[in-house]
């Protein structure tokens, strides 16, 4: 379970991963980064969108087209 986003969908659907001690468990097993996994723990959006390379931005936008 070496990916970022397997780990994150597990901690998200297994009801016993909730507490801090099951996640660092899990964490320790699974082959992540260091600095990825230390941002899971001290719950650092930041640093994990960073490291992720992901875009933590949305835009919503409503676009009216009126015919005359």
């Amino acid at each position: 379970m070496s990916n970022i986003i397997d780990v994150l969908a597990h901690m998200g659907s297994d009801a016993t991963c909730q507490s801090e001690t099951a996640i660092n468990e899990l964490l320790i097993t699974t082959e992540l980064d260091v600095e990825i996994s230390e941002a899971i723990i001290n719950e650092d959006v930041t640093s994990l969108t960073e490291r992720l390379n992901v875009q933590s931005h949305i835009f919503c936008g409503i676009f009216l087209f009126i015919k005359k």
